[in-house]
Order: structure tokens, then C-alpha cells, then sequence
């Protein structure tokens, strides 16, 4: 008396192993929402394409980026259809068929917002796998660039400026120092390149307009 039958037993093995089931489909449920809140609210870019290379899913920092309003108006769609013409043969030859072989490949690409603008990019693609390791998706991880390749331009255009500013500094200044050359005192001047006496020089142009003496060679 008290005892379970083999039946009896069986069937609580069964209730255990559904429980357990049930127990573990929970925690991964809640896992699944948490790590979804974390893509919904990430100011990174992300998007899954399927294995037939179609969107599956963009956060709203991906859809804010390429000026849509619904994952409707990207779902479904190829996802080349988000680059120009000219890197279609490269997304599909070099980038998918890469991370489809479990690469993951990063590098800069070229964004198209539905207005038609070009965004400058640097995305990540790497596969990702269902529970029995078949490959399920292509996740992709997208960067602005932006604001970081208009800064690159603005320091190029700022080191432009300060050079030739150098230069014409450099100049002026060194024709004014010989149009005061009567009221100079004796001694030397010193550049990178040599140490000059400063009396008895009557020369007017800059160095660089002539020949640039080295330790006491001439260099053309």
C-alpha cells in the first residue's frame, strides 16, 4: 500500500518531463523578452534577414535610419533592395555566401534611405542558428557613420587651411624680418634645416621659394 504502480509511475515521468519542458519554454520566453527590449531600445541599428536573403525583423533604430515608419514597409523585401545597384554583386557573392559558410564579416558598406540619401556604414553580419544548430537567420549589426566621416572631412579641410596659413605666415614674416634688416643685432637664425647669420643678409624671399641648404649641402 502507499506504493505507485509501474503505470503510475510512468505517467508521473511524464507529468515531470512536461512540467520541466513547460519550466524551461518559460525561462527561455522571458529571455527571448528581455534580450527583444534590448534590440527594440538599442540605438544600434540590427535587422535578421532569412536564408532566402529577405528581411525578417529591423529595430527602430534600423527603420529610423533608412527613413521608414512600419517593419511593414521593409518585411519581406531583399535585402539588397537598402544599398545601391553597385553593391548588389558584393552583398550577395562576398557577404552572404561568407557568413553562410559561419564567417562573420565586417567591414564599411553604403546604406540607401527611402528618400534615395547614402549613408555611410560599417555593419557586422553573422549567422545565427536554431536550438539544433541549422542555420536560421543572418543577423546584421549596423553603425552611422555619418557624423564620424563629415568630422573627417572638417579636420581635412581644417589641416588644409592651417598649412597654407603656415606657409603664408611663414612668408610674410620672413620677408618683413629682411625689409628691418638694418635694425636687427648681430647674431644667427636658427630653422629646421640650417643656422644663418643674421648680418649682412640681404635676401628677401622665403626659403622655400629657392634651394633649402642641409648641413651645408644643396638639395634640389
Amino acid at each position: 500500500a502507499g506504493q505507485l504502480s509501474t503505470e503510475d509511475q510512468l505517467v508521473l515521468e511524464g507529468l515531470c518531463g512536461q512540467i520541466a519542458i513547460a519550466i524551461e519554454n518559460t525561462r527561455l520566453l522571458e529571455e527571448a523578452s528581455i534580450f527583444r527590449q534590448f534590440v527594440e531600445f538599442s540605438s544600434q541599428g540590427m535587422g535578421f534577414i532569412d536564408l532566402n536573403a529577405r528581411v525578417a525583423y529591423t529595430n527602430p533604430a534600423l527603420l529610423k535610419l533608412l527613413g521608414y515608419q512600419n517593419p511593414s514597409d521593409v518585411f519581406g523585401r531583399s535585402f539588397t533592395d537598402f544599398y545601391p545597384e553597385h553593391l548588389h554583386d558584393t552583398l550577395y557573392k562576398d557577404i552572404q555566401q561568407s557568413v553562410m559558410r559561419g564567417n562573420q564579416w565586417n567591414g564599411e558598406l553604403t546604406m540607401r534611405s527611402v528618400e534615395g540619401h547614402l549613408i555611410p556604414t560599417f555593419e557586422s553580419f553573422v549567422l545565427l542558428y536554431d536550438q539544433r544548430g541549422n542555420p536560421r537567420y543572418i543577423a546584421d549589426l549596423v553603425t552611422d557613420m555619418t557624423a564620424r566621416k563629415q568630422a573627417d572631412l572638417d579636420l581635412q579641410e581644417r589641416l588644409v587651411e592651417l598649412n597654407n596659413l603656415q606657409r603664408y605666415m611663414s612668408k610674410e614674416g620672413w620677408q618683413t624680418y629682411h625689409a628691418a634688416a638694418g635694425e636687427r643685432p648681430q647674431g644667427f637664425t636658427f630653422d629646421q634645416r640650417s643656422v644663418q647669420p643674421i648680418a649682412n643678409s640681404n635676401g628677401t624671399n622665403h626659403p622655400d621659394d629657392h634651394e633649402s641648404t642641409i648641413s651645408g649641402h644643396t638639395t634640389q
